[in-house]
């Protein structure tokens, strides 16, 4: 519809364009009628020229005339000479009555350019229009093409649509039975899920074991293959590490650090996985009121803690109330306490003290 209402408008508009020809036509024929005028105009003025010329010619003469009868007669040299007065005002008249023709003239001029100006805007509007028309000629008959090329999707359409239809009434009545077989399913899959709920449980409880019995077991294969570093120490694994609880001698944390390197082939701890579960099992190795370096610190930018290799401490670490603060100078090394209860918690402590110490390195 919005098709068919835009070639009515194109049409309306070329009606228009056509009335605008044709007035634009009137009014160059005005034009040229008034262009004969002007050279007919023109025309008598160059022929009033040539007669106030002639009227001159005759002047001069009778001048002459006037000059050989002066000496003869005075009384005709006045009757010329009242006739040379007419004759001169007559032509005085007729250059007055030039004059006034030669001034409409020059307007008529001024005003016929003015027209032609007019016309010749008129006529670059008319091109415009002409051009402009000739396009939507064109988007019409793009418009009538697609218009013909829409009719038979449309037809297409509702071919389809008839089968859509006639799919979907299959299509309900296929759900129902499925809506029917899947409430069975439901039924079945919610039975299924009390199952696998309590198998889960089971397979959780059988991981922890293993993870005990492995930490177990990786700690008897270090102390057997290495007792001469594990001897009077706790070692065990965690996140894929294992790790050496060093209570012999309380040394600083770079003293500490050379050990762990030089004897352990590792460095300090640097944990990961589970920290809670890392903590107890270092508890379970030491007896209460112990400090033990790890490997974080922020000797190298205050407030920036980070473990050996660079990597940022975690924010949720179990920190002691208000640590870490730099209370005094220096407190730039990472101290895990273990209370008497087995417990620990972080403090941020001077590098210089004499602790024991935490060593961790890859499996």
């Amino acid at each position: 519809m919005h098709e068919v209402v835009s070639v009515w408008t194109v049409l309306q508009a070329l009606r228009l364009v056509r009335e605008e020809l044709a007035l634009l036509r009137e009014r160059h024929t005005t034009i040229q009628e008034s262009l004969n005028v002007l050279q007919h105009s023109q025309a008598t003025f160059v022929q009033n020229f040539a007669a106030l010329q002639m009227n001159q010619f005759v002047c001069d003469q009778n001048f002459r005339q006037i000059n050989q009868l002066y000496s003869s007669s005075e009384e005709t040299l006045q009757r010329n000479m009242t006739g040379l007065r007419d004759n001169l005002a007559t032509l005085e008249q007729r250059h007055s009555n030039l004059n006034g023709q030669h001034t409409r003239l020059q307007q008529t001029l001024a005003s016929f350019e003015e027209i032609m100006s007019e016309v010749k805007k008129n006529m670059s509007s008319f091109q415009v229009t002409t051009s402009l028309l000739e396009q939507k000629q064109a988007i019409l008959q793009d418009n009538q093409t697609r218009f013909k090329e829409a009719q038979a999707i449309l037809q297409d359409n509702q071919t389809s649509i008839k089968e859509a239809q006639a799919i979907l009434q299959d299509n309900q009545t296929s759900m129902k039975e499925a809506q029917a077989i899947l409430q069975d399913n439901q039924t079945s899959i919610k039975e299924a899920q009390d199952v696998l709920e309590e198998n889960v449980a089971t397979l959780q409880h059988n991981q922890a074991n293993c993870l005990q019995i492995q930490d177990t077991v990786a700690g008897l294969a270090i102390s057997l293959s290495e007792p001469q570093k594990t001897q009077g120490t706790g070692a065990f694994v965690h996140g894929g590490q294992v790790f050496l609880v060093n209570t012999e001698i309380g040394r600083t944390w770079e003293a500490a650090r050379r050990w762990c390197q030089t004897y352990w082939s590792g460095d300090l701890a640097h944990p990961t996985g589970n920290f809670y579960h890392f903590m107890q099992k270092v508890g379970d190795r030491v007896k209460g009121w112990t400090n033990l370096w790890m490997g974080g610190n922020d000797r190298e930018q205050e407030g920036r803690w980070v473990w050996p290799d660079g990597t940022v401490l975690d924010s949720q670490l179990p920190w002691y109330g208000g640590d870490p603060n730099d209370r005094d100078p220096g407190q730039d090394c990472l101290d895990l306490y273990i209370s008497f209860d087995g417990r620990g918690l972080l403090w941020d402590e001077g590098c210089s003290a004499l602790y024991h110490f935490v060593c961790g390195r890859s499996i």
